[in-house]
């Protein structure tokens, strides 16, 4: 097993990996500066992806270190701000996450905890038809299948995770189920706080955060990894043909029951239309991957 530090962060780097965030900015980095306390803040790690915007300069004038991100996608950013920190401890956050204030210590302090090199907060989207959704497929994980963790607002055993890291530049959207099968099959462990909530800024109806979340450009990397058993097990299970399947035929029926339970109409909507969107992207990878061994 991997050594692990299990301490509290007294100081730590925080990093950001950012493209074209020049809207929320303002707001995320602010917020970061008055959840953390200045003293336990050692360097600011901004990593751009060729930004088209403000982004690069707003995070310079918030005092935040800026660095290219030259292999480009979340993988990328994630490595180049990894290769920076001289930190036992590090934390990132997202360009678009209002960052809870109850983050700090409560978060930090799963650290200390037996195996623990990841710890996070939990985040619910802005757009209020989404907010309610979110919180009742929170509720309902075993049933939904709901995956609870993301590396929005975390913070890092570093020694840990350079170990783990290898190669992590490779995938623009996956790097967190990629880290947490590494976690878990290193006998280490991956925390999620549900009790602190911070907020994703996401101006969108649910329409379209459901064809950009889970369409086929998306998904193909992680139907990739699952069919190489590069993701957690929990994961590989639920992107096989016969589980996509299954689930959209029992999807109007568990939309319903869903929607009738937490008086949320929109759910008998909404869980259909993922499980669609599901397995029309499994079929547009499975079909490409088809073409690519003929």
């Amino acid at each position: 097993m991997l050594g692990v530090n299990n301490d509290f962060p007294r100081s730590m780097d925080i990093v950001m990996w950012a493209k074209n965030g020049a809207t929320f900015l303002p707001l995320t980095l602010k917020r970061i500066n008055e959840v953390l306390p200045d003293k336990v803040v050692h360097e600011r790690i901004f990593v751009d992806d060729h930004s088209m915007d403000d982004s690069a300069s707003i995070a310079d004038k918030f005092g935040w270190n800026v660095y290219d991100n030259t292999s480009g996608g979340i993988g990328g950013g994630f490595k180049e701000a990894l290769r920076r920190v001289d930190c036992p401890f590090f934390a990132s956050f997202e360009q678009d996450l209002l960052l809870s204030r109850k983050w700090w210590p409560t978060v930090p302090l799963h650290m200390k905890k037996k195996r623990v090199v990841v710890a996070q907060g939990w985040r619910l989207s802005s757009q209020p038809v989404l907010n309610a959704i979110e919180k009742v497929t929170t509720d309902f994980r075993p049933i939904i299948g709901t995956p609870l963790y993301s590396i929005d607002n975390n913070v890092y055993d570093t020694e840990a995770i350079r170990r783990l890291a290898d190669g992590l530049e490779k995938f623009r959207y996956a790097v967190d189920s990629v880290l947490l099968a590494r976690i878990t099959r290193a006998g280490l462990a991956w925390v999620t706080e549900q009790n602190v909530l911070s907020l994703h800024l996401k101006p969108v109806g649910f329409t379209e955060y459901v064809k950009g979340r889970y369409g086929a450009p998306r998904m193909a990397e992680y139907f990739t990894l699952a069919s190489k058993k590069q993701l957690p097990p929990s994961e590989v299970k639920k992107f096989t043909f016969e589980h996509l399947a299954t689930r959209l035929a029992a999807s109007p029926l568990i939309g319903l029951a869903l929607s009738y339970v937490k008086k949320q109409p929109w759910l008998s909507i909404y869980y259909p239309m993922v499980r669609l969107q599901l397995f029309k992207s499994f079929k547009e990878w499975a079909k490409l991957e088809g073409g690519k061994s003929s």
